[in-house]
């Protein structure tokens, strides 16, 4: 069953819940992941200063989750905020096949988002569900990872506005927010038109994919928001998304694709988009060498640690929480 925790008042209180939940996990885990080593030499890299002088001005909340966090874990901050933002550091190392697979559709009563979500084999204990009540936000429920804040994995908000981010490999960093802290920033979205300005106004170190929905409206957009530049897509009909980019406008945005990546991709634009399968049966098939539902692998260093589901309608959000079962370990509602 995957671990549940609250996380309420001020943003350095809700990082202190996120750090002492995890805290065990972030210093047998984190810190011994490859992942993790390859990134210190940057703590005293001007670049990582200059991500926190941005954060500091554009999302002070959000860095301040960071601190929160550190303290509570009981962990130096320099390596809690550069584990934040190992996104933003590409040249650091990715791991090869590392990512997420996120299917979307639209229907007459609203729509589907339906995730994957991927991580380091040893997080495969350790992702747990935080029910987040801010004092200065709106509140939301969100799948976290140990060491993190909140946004970068599946969420929904109170707003009944849904996110869930896959991975993408872009090698246009610049200066800018770190794309946790703008992951984060959406879930404080009131709606799909803030959350959309956010990320075209917002500068922006690196980026993600985001798919994006809310209840009582009809759109289901995905979002390409590599540092130089959003490319939304209304989705009109079904969707499939891994994690390198697909839009047209980054044709000439360097990248690095991964076989995982390019193998998902292919398989879940095949079953989902082309002949239409169900959306839980095509994330939940493990089957083949490079599977949309990871067990690690060779080159493919991945685990899939969660599949979350959102039903989206005209009254609300319904969440179901998959552990590579179709009975789901976790259920949520949220009204609108």
């Amino acid at each position: 069953m995957l671990a549940q925790i609250e996380a309420r008042g001020s943003p350095f209180d809700v990082g202190a819940a996120l750090g002492r939940h995890a805290a065990r996990a972030i210093h047998e885990q984190v810190r011994a992941l490859p992942e993790f080593r390859r990134l210190l030499p940057w703590r005293d890299d001007p670049r990582l200063r200059a991500l926190e002088a941005t954060a500091r001005h554009w999302a002070p909340a959000y860095l301040a989750e960071v601190e929160g966090l550190a303290a509570g874990a009981e962990w130096p901050f320099a390596e809690a905020w550069l584990w934040n933002c190992k996104g933003d550091l590409r040249a650091a190392g990715d791991p090869p096949g590392r990512g997420c697979t996120t299917l979307l559709s639209v229907n007459t009563d609203g729509g589907l988002i339906a995730h994957n979500e991927d991580g380091a084999p040893a997080h495969r204990d350790d992702g747990f569900v935080v029910r987040c009540s801010p004092d200065y936000g709106v509140g939301f429920w969100s799948f976290c990872y140990p060491g993190l804040i909140c946004g970068n994995s599946f969420a929904v908000n109170d707003r009944c506005l849904v996110q869930t981010l896959n991975n993408v490999r872009a090698l246009d960093g610049r200066a800018g927010v770190p794309r946790q802290l703008v992951a984060r920033a959406i879930l404080d979205s009131h709606d799909l038109d803030e959350a959309l300005n956010l990320l075209r106004t917002w500068p922006r170190a690196s980026g993600y994919h985001h798919a994006l929905a809310q209840a009582g409206d009809p759109r289901v957009f995905a979002v390409e928001a590599p540092a130089s530049g959003v490319a939304v897509r209304s989705v009109e009909r079904r969707l499939a998304h891994a994690n390198h980019l697909i839009e047209p406008a980054f044709a000439q945005v360097p990248q690095i694709v991964t076989a995982s990546s390019a193998a998902r991709q292919a398989r879940a634009t095949a079953s989902f988009v082309d002949a239409r399968g169900d959306a839980l049966g095509v994330l939940l098939d493990g089957s083949g060498e490079r599977p949309v539902h990871c067990r690690g692998g060779a080159d493919d260093d991945s685990w899939t640690l969660a599949t979350a589901v959102f039903a989206i309608d005209r009254t609300g959000v319904k969440l179901a929480v998959h552990q590579g079962s179709p009975t789901a370990v976790l259920e949520i509602e949220v009204l609108a």
